[in-house]
């Protein structure tokens, strides 16, 4: 998560750190708190610590969003109600609930509510694996490589012809002559 952020050239700092070790940060520091998927489930005290320094940390009124993977629903119980204890609202979003491979639990935490009045209202999880999701790179990726695994070569020649069309376009004088052979391979023993 840290490596799409750097990608998108995201503004402030980034921070990476376990969760049992708790935040050093002064109270009300963030704006909102994103932790990437958690295989392994701590203990109930490294789980206080953790959810009680991430609560002082994030501004009022802020978000959080955790996904991990429950083995049980006793799991889900025992996180929500630490996450509730320390301050937090909110509840569990659910992607995909019927497909075993694609299903995501995301923890959806609230702090404060804006002193209006205003109610916190958790986002919808995905039902169908046809929805869009924004920003899925991995997915991208996949569909970049052919069959075999191997990724899709970036200068064939299709990609040869519309740069010599738009040389030809600018008015660039040396651009060579189309033939069969453009794109093509050339043998080891040039």
């Amino acid at each position: 998560m840290l490596e799409v952020a750097l990608e998108r050239e995201v503004d402030g700092d980034l921070f990476l750190q376990d969760i049992g070790q708790g935040f050093g940060f002064r109270p009300g520091s963030f704006d909102g708190a994103i932790r990437r998927p958690i295989r392994r489930h701590h203990r109930r005290t490294v789980l206080n610590r953790f959810f009680t320094t991430l609560y002082s940390a994030l501004r009022n009124p802020s978000r959080a969003v955790l996904q991990f993977y429950p083995s049980s629903d006793d799991q889900i119980q025992l996180i929500t109600s630490i996450a509730q204890r320390a301050g937090f609202g909110g509840g569990i979003v659910v992607d995909y609930p019927n497909s075993k491979k694609a299903k995501k639990v995301f923890l959806c935490l609230f702090v404060g509510g804006g002193g209006g009045g205003q109610q916190h209202q958790l986002p919808k999880g995905l039902e169908t694996e046809d929805e869009q999701v924004p920003f899925e790179r991995r997915r991208e990726k996949e569909k970049k490589r052919d069959r075999s695994g191997k990724r899709k070569a970036l200068k064939d020649r299709d990609w040869i012809l519309k740069k010599k069309t738009l040389y030809r376009q600018r008015g660039k004088e040396d651009v060579p002559r189309d033939s069969k052979y453009t794109g093509r391979k050339r043998k080891p023993t040039f």
